[in-house]
């Protein structure tokens, strides 16, 4: 790689932008075939999977060792009819507290 193409700010922010978009299309990709991703938050790393394939939410129990011990962890959606989708509850209830 030419050295002076590090000095032009745009165009790392550029390469930057290309290396993002192609690592989320990665991810994306094993998120829908049940796979299991590593992904940074705040202060550890974390571990994702889509809710939608049973093998990939018990890849992750396997990974963290929690062999038969079921403990809750975060489930991120964006809508009540998701969710509808994945567990039971009462829609009043939710619809309640929103």
């Amino acid at each position: 790689m030419d050295r002076n193409f590090l000095k032009e700010p745009n165009n790392c922010q550029n390469r930057n932008a290309e290396i993002i978009e192609r690592d989320f299309q990665i991810t994306v990709d094993i998120l829908n075939r049940g796979g299991v991703v590593v992904h940074a938050t705040e202060g550890v790393f974390g571990l994702a999977c889509s809710a939608k394939y049973p093998d990939a939410l018990a890849r992750i129990f396997d990974i963290k060792g929690r062999n038969g011990v079921v403990q809750p962890f975060l489930l991120l959606l964006g809508s009540v009819s998701q969710a509808k989708d994945l567990v039971s509850f009462d829609v009043s209830f939710v619809e309640a507290i929103m």
